[in-house]
Formats: structure tokens, C-alpha cells, sequence
């Protein structure tokens, strides 16, 4: 099994717009490159079906099995590298804003550029354990500095993409799986200190 990328997309569709996409067999869409899909108003199939339909015959291939794992693992650290980024860039935006938020996202995502492990570095965040399963949302307003309207799209991906890895974590090796596990956990609390901070503004710009 491989991914197909967002910059794949990008660049077959720069060279010639489309209007209907069908993946490869044996392939799956990365997070973002569903998004551009969805975004350009593509028609497309989830390729599930061709990767299922040959499942019978690789289950018990251990070359196929650690193929399928290599490809989960490096789709992976592409997300986790595009992510850091773009918390680093959200905590550059949030100084002088938010600046416990800023800490936190810079902190974060030079942490996830760089593949380590986060270990209890979100303790100080006192938001819970648990990310809103719908956050609360600023209104639209000129008072609402657009920073939050950039932090709740940040925390919809960071959604997006745990879904994302819980599937792909079924074609990974035990160890990997367990490593995922972990980020994921440093995801879910991420997004419950974006949206605490979220509920918070929400709130104010309500009440005036």
C-alpha cells in the first residue's frame, strides 16, 4: 500500500485540470490530499476497495506486510513534519495574543519537526484531557482578531488527521503503532488547549 500526496495532486493538476480522480490500486489518500480534492471540487474514489479487494492475497505476505508498514510509518512523519510547521507558524502569529498558546504550539511543533518525543511537555496546559468534539467557535466579528479563526482550522486538521492515523495504524508493526499511539495522545491535547482558548474568545466576543 502507498499514499498519494497533496503535492502528487498538485502537481498532476497543474499540468492538466481535472475533474474526477481515481487512485492507484492499493492506495490511500493522505489528509491533505483528500482536502485538495474536496476543495477543488473533485470527484474521486477512496481506493479502499482495490486495497481490500487484494487483502486476501498480502495478508499473509510478510514482504507485502512490512511494505504496507514502511509506507504508513513514512506517511506519517510527512504529517507530523507538515503539522509542525504549521504550529510553529501559528505560535509566531499568537505572540503578544495568546502567549501561553504560543509557547505551547512553538514548542510543539519544533518538537514534531524534529521527531521527538513529547513525554509530559502539555502538562502545563490546564485545559482536559480531552479536545471538544465540536470546538466552540468565535462568532463573526471584527472584534475576533483573526488569529482564532486561524487556531480553529489548525485544530480541524489536527482532527483530521488523528482519524487519519488510526486507520493507518493498522498497517504498522507493533512498535510503530504504539509510537503513533503516543503522538496521538500529544494531539488530543493540543487540541483541547486550542479549544479551551477557542471557548474562551467565543465567549467574550458573545458577552461583548
Amino acid at each position: 500500500m502507498f499514499y498519494v500526496t497533496e503535492n502528487e495532486l498538485r502537481g498532476a493538476y497543474n499540468r492538466e485540470h481535472f475533474s474526477s480522480y481515481t487512485l492507484p490500486e492499493d492506495a490511500k489518500l493522505t489528509p491533505s490530499a483528500r482536502q485538495f480534492l474536496i476543495d477543488f471540487h473533485i470527484d474521486f474514489n477512496e481506493g479502499y476497495g482495490a486495497a481490500c479487494g487484494n487483502a486476501d492475497t498480502s495478508a499473509h505476505d510478510p514482504a507485502a506486510a512490512a511494505a504496507r508498514a514502511e509506507d504508513a510509518l513514512a506517511s506519517f512523519y510527512d504529517d507530523i513534519a507538515v503539522l509542525g510547521a504549521r504550529l510553529r507558524m501559528l505560535g509566531r502569529n499568537a505572540l503578544g495574543i495568546e502567549n501561553d498558546i504560543a509557547h505551547v504550539c512553538d514548542t510543539l511543533g519544533t518538537l514534531w519537526q524534529n521527531r521527538t518525543d513529547l513525554g509530559g511537555l502539555l502538562s502545563e496546559c490546564e485545559a482536559a484531557d480531552e479536545a471538544s468534539a465540536v470546538p466552540v467557535l468565535p462568532p463573526l466579528s471584527a472584534a475576533v482578531h483573526p488569529l482564532y479563526y486561524e487556531m480553529a482550522l489548525l485544530e480541524a486538521e489536527l482532527a483530521r488527521t488523528q482519524r487519519f492515523w488510526a486507520q493507518a495504524a493498522g498497517e504498522m508493526t507493533a512498535e510503530d503503532h504504539a509510537s503513533v499511539d503516543a503522538w496521538a495522545q500529544s494531539v488530543t491535547r493540543c487540541r483541547a488547549c486550542l479549544a479551551t482558548c477557542l471557548e474562551k474568545v467565543a465567549g467574550e466576543a458573545r458577552h461583548g
